[in-house]
């Protein structure tokens, strides 16, 4: 049998759960350190019994001014044997309640070690995350810049245009033109990561029959976000959901904006370009709803702590 392969192959299993085998011996020696500090409870009655005793006897000595065998005065040994029997007593403590204590110590590094490893590797996931998500986003808006929203969408989902459909749209260079629109059938959020639909499903509170309506209701509250983010230096997706009306969602509390100094206005709900493409049929009652493309910066956890303290230093100024 081949030891070295095995002690490899379990060297890497234990590197692999380090922080479930950390956690898990660590409280292990913390629930044995109770134990052995409930069982040292029971002994350390009879240290202390005893240290009560010596000491009555020590006083005893000096208030009868007794002499001992060599003729020395208790008097005078009384500071050497108070010292002796305090000596004892906290050999006897530490007898009692040193495994206790060293469980204890153990565990709470054991566990502690376990957290450090994991958060290791969770900032080196953040890590992967903002990379990936930046060239994601770039890659976006080269596909945007060369072939349109449609074909993202498209890219993104597998929902094609419905060609039987089409709207009509202003373009600055080349005027009025037709395109083809998605389907209706579209499930809300699967459009992308940070893609919402603003309809009376996802906010019941908030939304009204007339389209003008909810647009300014969403850029009110994409400024008031934008000023919430220059307060504080940073804002989670689910804040902004909750500001909408709309349901929060699981990564929402892990991923959202941080505040760049450079520009003013980072939060785009990306209504800007709708108001723009549908400047004559803002009053339309028969489609008031929309998308919203969230333009998050990704995982924000390891930046909130930098980006809030710059806030508070950039408001006392």
């Amino acid at each position: 049998m081949n030891f070295k392969a095995l002690f490899k192959v379990v060297g890497e299993i234990i590197k692999d759960h380090a922080p479930e085998i950390c956690a898990v011996a660590g409280t292990g020696l913390m629930i044995g350190g109770a134990v052995l500090a409930a069982k040292g409870t029971l002994a350390i009655d009879e240290v202390l019994d005893e240290h009560k005793e010596n000491m009555e006897k020590i006083n005893k000595g000096v208030e009868d001014d007794l002499v001992s065998k060599d003729g020395v005065h208790y008097r005078d040994l009384a500071t050497q044997d108070k010292a002796l029997t305090w000596k004892k007593t906290i050999l006897g403590f530490t007898k009692a309640y040193g495994p206790a204590l060293a469980c204890e110590v153990g565990g709470a590094l054991l566990v502690f070690s376990g957290f450090k490893c994991l958060r290791k590797r969770n900032l080196a996931l953040a890590g992967a995350l903002t990379s990936v998500t930046e060239a994601f986003n770039k890659y976006r808006s080269r596909v945007i810049a060369e072939e349109g929203k449609l074909t993202d969408i498209y890219y993104r989902t597998g929902k094609k245009a419905n060609s039987d459909k089409s709207e009509w749209v202003f373009d600055e260079e080349h005027g009025d033109k037709v395109v083809p629109v998605m389907d209706d059938d579209c499930d809300p959020n699967e459009f992308g990561v940070y893609s919402y639909c603003f309809d009376e499903a996802n906010s019941p509170k908030n939304f009204s029959k007339k389209r003008s309506d909810n647009l300014f209701f969403v850029t009110c509250q994409e400024k008031w976000c934008n000023a919430q983010l220059e307060e504080y230096g940073y804002l989670f997706l689910n804040e902004a959901l909750r500001a909408l009306g709309m349901p929060e969602v699981e990564i929402g509390q892990d991923v959202g904006w941080i505040f760049d100094k450079n520009n003013d206005y980072k939060i785009d709900f990306g209504i800007a370009e709708f108001i723009k493409e549908h400047a004559e049929h803002l009053d339309d009652e028969n489609d008031s709803a929309f998308w919203l493309e969230m333009n998050c910066d990704g995982y924000i956890r390891d930046k909130i702590w930098k980006a809030s303290r710059e806030a508070r230093k950039a408001g006392k100024k």
